[in-house]
């Protein structure tokens, strides 16, 4: 939501401009005559445009589509705008009519068909069709992201599902979601345990503190000394140890005294105990420090790939490894081999095959196989869409894919936001009228751009 909040106030401010609106308003009705691409997309886009104090949404031809509002603001479906009225909030859809009446102090956006709203200071959800499936009764809720959420009642937490069904009846003082073993993390007056999805205490709230299951092992702490457990609340892994991380590759580093080494699931020591500092495996590889000082990278065997050269490891992704030398930094492959030289100020992770880096206070995009595909030239670049990255400079943003080529038209700005089932980004740009900036967004699904 605070995203969403945050992007509307940038139309606040960047929208300054007023434009004569239209004394009668005309609504697009007959969907049947738009336009459309091959998957039965109206090509038609929708804005949020400001007439005076207010906003209204047009399409791409012109035609208003709503009543006026104090906001107006994508929800994360796509489906729904919501709209403020004073104090008030409600939701209207894409084509401008009213979908659910402004009677609300607070509203989220629709997961799993439900979005939370606030009403008399209290939190409740509704589904798409504004029907009220859970009674305003919480004080804090989150999103339903999956089929449960977490909510506070009388200053004690609990997790819901999406009909409303206390599955863990609110007492814990703090709760986490369920992780990949089906199981959530509660504490409760400085103690850790954990519940399955129906409620029940599978291990009973005696750590100092857990870590969420990986790889169906959970670290846990009782006086100092860490240990793992599995999903039935075993101790499989004795408490000995005084540090730990969670299994990774199925090894876990671990410390006796001041040394790290690192043991299988079974407890099994595989690399001996010889290290200062030393990290999780990703892509079988582990960055180790013999002194705290410089680190090196070694594979499962504990066999060094790289002499102990870097002054910090930022972990690797895609085979990829981020090294930090002289406050310079590069990327090094699986095998130690330099794919970049040591020459960003910033870099970051590589995902979905690109990673950003900055160099003299200016941005770009890099390949896996260490070529710039967009230079280091730009005021921001995010690569937060898949396969889409998003390009701005100056006061321009563009889209680029994995190769650097630009898809879809130049905008005003670009600004992201994430759907549940799509891409989105949010767009800025200029029209006709030079001081009025209108919004629109596009989804992006692969290397197409698809606006509407």
């Amino acid at each position: 939501m605070s995203r969403l909040i945050s992007v509307i106030m940038m139309v606040s401010l960047l929208g300054c401009g007023a434009t004569n609106t239209l004394d009668l308003r005309e609504r697009s009705s007959d969907s049947s005559k738009m336009d459309r691409n091959e998957e039965g997309i109206p090509l038609v886009n929708t804005y949020v445009k400001r007439f005076g104090a207010k906003y209204q949404l047009v399409n791409s031809y012109g035609m208003v589509l709503s009543d006026s509002y104090d906001e107006i603001a994508p929800v994360i479906t796509g489906e729904y705008f919501w709209v403020r009225n004073g104090s008030q909030y409600g939701f209207i859809y894409k084509d401008g009519s009213l979908s659910i009446p402004i009677q609300y102090e607070q509203v989220g956006s629709f997961y799993n068909d439900r979005a939370y709203f606030k009403k008399n200071g209290r939190y409740g959800f509704i589904n798409s069709k504004g029907q009220q499936v859970i009674s305003p009764q919480y004080e804090e809720v989150k999103n339903f992201t999956s089929e449960y959420t977490w909510v506070k009642k009388s200053g004690v937490y609990g997790l819901i599902d999406i009909q409303g069904f206390e599955i863990v009846i609110p007492y814990y003082d703090n709760i986490i979601e369920f992780d990949a073993s089906g199981l959530a993390r509660v504490g409760k007056d400085e103690k850790y345990g954990f519940v399955d999805s129906n409620g029940n205490v599978v291990v009973d709230n005696k750590y100092d503190y857990a870590f969420s299951f990986e790889e169906d092992l959970a670290v846990v702490r009782i006086n100092k000394k860490y240990g793992f457990i599995n999903t039935e609340g075993k101790e499989v892994i004795p408490l000995v140890y005084d540090g730990a991380t969670s299994m990774s590759e199925g090894l876990a580093a671990v410390k006796q005294g001041n040394t790290y080494g690192y043991i299988d699931r079974n407890g099994d020591t595989v690399i001996n105990f010889s290290f200062k500092k030393a990290s999780p495996f990703h892509d079988g590889r582990a960055f180790v420090s013999m002194d705290g000082v410089k680190y090196a990278v070694i594979d499962k065997s504990g066999r060094l790939i790289t002499d102990y050269l870097y002054d910090e490891y930022l972990g690797y992704s895609q085979g990829i490894a981020r090294i930090k030398q002289s406050d310079r930094i590069g990327y090094i492959d699986l095998n130690g081999r330099a794919i970049t030289a040591l020459e960003y100020s910033r870099g970051g992770a590589f995902n979905n095959g690109v990673a950003v880096v900055e160099k003299n206070g200016k941005c770009g995009v890099l390949s896996r196989s260490g070529k710039l595909i967009v230079n280091t030239e730009n005021d921001l670049c995010q690569c937060v869409l898949q396969d889409i990255c998003i390009i701005t400079k100056g006061s321009s943003s563009y889209l680029v894919n994995q190769h650097g080529k630009q898809v879809g038209e130049t905008y005003y700005r670009i600004y992201h936001l994430e759907l549940e089932d799509f891409r989105q980004a949010a767009v800025f740009k200029t029209l006709s009228v030079p001081d009025q900036i209108d919004f629109d967004y596009i989804y992006v699904k692969g290397t197409q751009v698809i606006s509407f």
